[in-house]
């Protein structure tokens, strides 16, 4: 196209080219979604200060490493697939979830975390959390299934852009970051986390069985998510971390 061509009427801006496969920017769904989340952090943070002071990380240690370590790896590093990694979330989001585990209800359903949690108090709870986010994430190997570059674009595409058209799927990185380290203390640090796990994570806010998250915005996120969509983005996010993202 010619200088002068990309608009057409003086003010009138040419429409968006749509990415390959469907996936769009997204933009104006997931700007609405940043200036929300905002508001929600700002928010967050302030009553975080109030409602979960500074637990004692020498406590928490010796919680995780009796209790926690053999599914979550004594530094919060676990190497099994099906459970999650906890080093550096927030200890305010760690706290929380302990919390959804302990009223063992629709927010969050676990028999193991459920049990587990059920026996611990506040002081412990605080304690674990501070402990584990104060851990330094670390790489405890590629996922074991393969990926192809295929998916792995589809799965970029979703966590940066969004999906565009009637699903409207707001990007992952509007609220998780560009770099998939979070927006502490309300959403969770996802890069390098077991794909495994974030696969049955999303289906499980898909089905409503999870609604721990604020607003249930997770929930209306994933029931826009077709099983392609949740395998790409969960093998993309897999394979993330922070310096490989940053560097792009």
């Amino acid at each position: 196209m010619k200088d002068g061509g990309a608009r057409g009427q003086k003010g009138r801006a040419a429409p968006r080219r749509q990415r390959a496969g469907g996936h769009a920017s997204g933009w104006g769904a997931s700007h609405l979604l940043i200036l929300f989340a905002a508001a929600l952090l700002t928010a967050a943070s302030a009553r975080s200060a109030q409602l979960l002071p500074h637990g004692q990380q020498a406590a928490g240690e010796r919680l995780a490493k009796s209790v926690c370590a053999a599914c979550h790896g004594a530094d919060g590093n676990s190497v099994d697939p099906d459970y999650p990694k906890l080093a550096g979330q927030s200890a305010r989001y760690l706290y929380d979830q302990l919390l959804a585990f302990q009223a063992q209800g629709h927010r969050r359903a676990s028999g193991i975390m459920g049990a587990m949690a059920v026996n611990l108090t506040d002081a412990q709870m605080r304690d674990v959390s501070a402990y584990f986010a104060a851990r330094i994430p670390r790489d405890t190997g590629p996922p074991t299934t393969a990926a192809s570059p295929k998916l792995m674009a589809q799965g970029q595409s979703i966590y940066r852009q969004g999906i565009a058209g009637s699903s409207a799927v707001p990007a992952c990185a509007s609220c998780h970051a560009l770099s998939g380290t979070g927006l502490p203390p309300e959403f969770p640090r996802l890069a390098g986390q077991h794909e495994q796990y974030l696969v049955r994570q999303l289906e499980q806010f898909r089905s409503d069985r999870r609604n721990s998250n604020p607003n249930q915005m997770m929930s209306v996120v994933a029931h826009k998510l077709s099983g392609a969509d949740i395998k790409a983005v969960a093998g993309y996010i897999a394979r993330m971390t922070s310096d490989q993202t940053a560097a792009r």
